[in-house]
């Protein structure tokens, strides 16, 4: 995939971009568990979002656990919803807080599911562009221990949150270049819980680090997408932006009106209708949802309108509507 033809067509079609892999394996009557454990299983469903769903971008499932798990967390799995992590062998209480911190093996786990499920879709559908997705090196800390460890951890010792992150950071960087050879198109990093921290600490434990994967990461044919969310966003956008993705997407929390005059107009950002408007049999929370996100954004020829992880019983009405909602304005302008 050329990425700057990729980034052009995307301006120009302005296709919404609804975040469907739970309610895709509802549709084709199987469990989130067979879904994220089997590669043929993940696969069918991102192949069945291509068929019923026009959308800028093909996406694998946003598994926050995937990682974790592979480094020694127990998971919980559901049929309806995404796993989670039920326990974790690491404590920033113990003596040496790193000690059980060994660099799995990628391709082992259920990183091996993700990348086999990655070849068998670009296989089926070599000519749609295919996204994978991993956490980012803060939030992934903060998946090995609490949040509360990490940030007791940076103010009291920076020394190892330092070989802490560089260890995350090297190991997520070897699967997203698995990925890549993999035939994945591109990599949506989720550094979610960075935006909910001081911007000194942004500065200091994660946009340098997401900034060090990207460049060894991104390249003319393979496209890295920041995603974050929080209050504290539009405090940190200036180092959010020097990481130097192609596009970035924001969630929860996050004012985009106050930050799209930051983005810029070569730069693709996306956000964010909630997941709860798509559980409605009512569509009309999610026709003011989407017509607010326009009248602020929407006049941004690089905005893309996205939403969060939409959920395993939402309304299949409500996301062809989500993508119709968006069409019309468009087309309309």
């Amino acid at each position: 995939m050329d990425i700057f033809n990729f980034l052009e067509e995307i301006k120009k079609n302005k296709k919404s971009l609804p975040i469907i892999s739970l309610p895709c394996a509802k549709k084709i009557n199987v469990s989130v568990k067979d879904m994220v454990c089997d590669a043929d299983t993940m696969a069918k469903c991102v192949v069945s979002m291509a068929d019923d769903y026009d959308t800028p971008f093909l996406l694998l499932p946003f598994d926050t656990t995937i990682e974790s798990e592979l480094f020694g967390c127990e998971v919980e799995f559901y049929d309806d919803d995404m796993p989670k992590i039920s326990k974790t062998p690491f404590s920033m209480k113990s003596e040496l807080p790193l000690s059980n911190l060994r660099m799995p093996k990628i391709e082992s786990g259920r990183v091996g599911v993700i990348i086999e499920a990655t070849k068998k879709i670009k296989e089926a559908l070599p000519e749609r562009p295919l996204f994978a997705y991993c956490l980012g090196p803060f939030t992934l800390a903060t998946k090995l221990f609490s949040f509360d460890d990490i940030l007791l951890a940076c103010d009291e010792n920076p020394d190892l949150m330092d070989e802490l992150i560089e260890k995350l950071t090297f190991f997520i960087t070897e699967y997203i270049i698995a990925l890549r050879g993999a035939g994945a198109d591109g990599i949506f990093i989720d550094e979610s819980v960075a935006g909910n921290i001081h911007p000194s600490l942004n500065a200091e434990y994660s946009a340098p680090f997401m900034t060090k994967i990207v460049a060894e990461t991104q390249n003319k044919n393979f496209l890295a997408i920041h995603h974050t969310s929080g209050e504290k966003v539009s405090r940190q956008i200036g180092n959010i932006l020097d990481t130097e993705c192609k596009i970035y997407h924001f969630g929860k929390g996050t004012d985009l009106a106050d930050i799209s005059n930051f983005i810029p107009d070569e730069t693709i950002f996306m956000g964010n209708i909630f997941e709860d408007c798509f559980l409605n049999d009512d569509s009309l929370p999610l026709e003011n949802a989407v017509d607010n996100l326009l009248k602020s954004c929407g006049k941004r020829d690089n905005f893309i309108p996205s939403t969060c992880n939409i959920s395993y019983n939402a309304n299949q009405k409500c996301i062809e509507k989500f993508i119709s909602l968006t069409k019309n304005f468009y087309e309309g302008k």
